[in-house]
């Protein structure tokens, strides 16, 4: 007996997807590290300090990933089509708003926030088109979607240049935001699931049925539908306990359950007492009993006044810490009672902070060593070159030398801060250009690394938790640690000093993780040494 089963096409309309998200990730997301090549004349015009300036570019990243959080739930209420198609808007709105912004307050809001918006929007909505259609070839799927993408940044530089050089700041916002109108294209794309399942017939095991069948009808009734509820009854509370394991709801009701016996005994107690009260009482004198009963009365009151308030009170705590509870299971925020993940974690921010915006000031430094639009361009498509061709010989490289991916991301940390020091001490447009490959190398093998750090540590199940604390910790260091480098370039006069401390950052990272290793290591070998 065969039965349907629905599986992903794996292939078919899901090759639309593919192409949605190409065209998404090319027309959109470049724009977010091109603002200081497209706009670095305006900001110098109306008199932004360098402050102003890394405070839009560090709201931009962490707005992103602060609202990341709200994505999910926006996926499970609408679905990744209508969300896309918000995020087109919001992002197209926001690329053209900015050509025709004039102050802070206003690159802020629609660079800082609302681009930022659409673009980590566009980011979830896609993902999750993406890995919906494809299961056993999803490694396909996303490699070629990533390599589409990633000519984005090559060609995108030369394509803002020409548009500076004959249309302006607005009219090149404009054709920017067209450009990235096509996203709805791409929105348009990414039709439901339902509509591609693929049917497969499955052989269903029936050995059994026979079995059943023997006996008298009375016991075929009664032991059937039995059956049936317990395997159903099973398969629920294994559904359960999975999903209590990953969000932690178990603990939480057994809390609840507890909080409220312990509500329960102060009600108890307090009616033994009345209990006792009453048959000492009632060997009273007659004479005595109307008093006695107005006592009586009294009491009564007042105890059942003091336990409605202890009741009012013991739920107030209990909701809240059934509140926090659920906070805490949601995020799984007892992954910071580990701490090597802490330093993990923190090691991981403090690298994301330094490279990200490092990328963002590029233009601005290339400006300030004296190249012009033509030649920063050019500078930055060579990078973005080496880092598309280092995304494909990483995963060789990481074969040859078979070494865990975080022994590996901090090797591509070593070599970021070692060309970036080249980059602010070599002079002639040649010599760039060198430190452009270089920088491109490390930032290809920084990539592929930097995803696989993480899950490495973090079990599967803790996954979702761990990577919603990454991105809270990220958004809070770039809105603290931003503007202290803009402030630094406000006060030393130029953007070398800035790139001096995103090097003693990154190499904080790396002494943070040998310092754990070492620690570990030597832990270790005492638990060997000394059982």
């Amino acid at each position: 007996m065969t039965q349907k089963k629905y599986e992903p096409p794996d292939g078919g309309w899901g090759w639309m997807v593919v192409i949605a998200y190409s065209i998404n990730f090319t027309t959109t997301l470049p724009l977010m590290q091109l603002f200081g090549l497209l706009y670095r004349k305006k900001l110098e015009f109306i008199g932004l300090s360098a402050t102003d300036i890394s405070i839009i570019i560090n709201t931009n990243q962490a707005f992103g990933m602060l609202m990341g959080l709200v994505n999910g739930v926006l996926l499970k209420k609408m679905g990744y089509r209508k969300v896309a198609i918000i995020s087109t808007f919001c992002t197209t709105t926001g690329i053209i708003f900015t050509g025709f912004s004039n102050s802070f307050i206003a690159f802020l809001f629609t660079y800082g926030m609302l681009y930022s918006l659409g673009c980590g929007m566009g980011i979830s909505a896609y993902t999750l088109a993406l890995n919906t259609y494809f299961l056993k070839r999803r490694t396909n799927a996303v490699g070629i979607a990533l390599s589409v993408s990633a000519l984005g940044p090559i060609f995108m530089p030369q394509l803002v240049t020409y548009l500076l050089n004959h249309y302006g700041e607005r009219g090149a916002a404009a054709i920017l935001g067209a450009l990235a109108s096509h996203a709805f294209i791409g929105a348009a794309l990414l039709q439901p699931i339902k509509r591609h399942l693929k049917v497969v017939e499955v052989l269903e095991d029936v050995q059994e049925k026979p079995m059943i069948q023997i006996g008298r009808k009375v016991s075929q009734s009664d032991r059937l539908p039995r059956k049936l509820s317990m395997t159903k009854s099973s398969l629920s509370i294994d559904h359960d306990i999975d999903s209590s394991s990953i969000y932690g709801f178990e603990s939480q009701n057994l809390n609840l359950s507890r909080v409220s016996l312990s509500a329960e005994s102060p009600l108890a107690r307090k009616q033994s007492i009345y209990d006792s009260y009453i048959s000492l009482e009632s060997v009273h004198e007659e004479n005595d009993e109307e008093q006695s009963n107005e006592n009586l009365q009294l009491f009564g009151e007042d105890t059942n006044t003091n336990n409605l308030e202890d009741v009012k009170s013991e739920k107030k705590e209990s909701a809240l810490i059934a509140c926090f509870k659920f906070v805490s299971d949601i995020f799984d925020l007892t992954l910071l009672c580990d701490p090597i993940y802490v330093n993990i974690m923190l090691g991981m921010s403090i690298a994301i902070f330094s490279e990200l915006n490092f990328s963002m000031f590029t233009a601005l430094m290339l400006s300030e060593f004296g190249l012009n639009n033509e030649r920063a361009a050019t500078f930055m498509s060579v990078l973005a070159i080496a880092d598309l061709i280092f995304r494909f010989l990483s995963p060789y490289i990481a074969d040859c030398f078979k070494k865990p991916p975080r022994i590996m991301y901090m090797v591509s940390l070593v070599l970021l801060a070692l060309t970036r020091f080249l980059f602010i001490s070599v002079r002639g447009y040649t010599l760039l250009l060198i430190t452009a490959v270089g920088l491109g190398i490390a930032k290809g093998l920084r990539i592929i690394y930097m995803n696989l750090v993480i899950p490495a540590y973090v079990p599967l199940d803790k996954l979702p938790g761990a990577s919603g604390i990454q991105m809270v910790t990220n958004g809070i260091l770039f809105i603290t640690g931003g503007p202290f480098l803009g402030f630094i370039k406000d006060v030393t006069g130029t953007y070398r000093k800035c790139v001096v401390l995103m090097n003693l950052m990154t190499l904080l990272t790396v002494v943070m993780w040998l310092t754990e290793m070492i620690i570990v290591k030597v832990r270790n070998t005492r638990k060997v040494g000394y059982p």
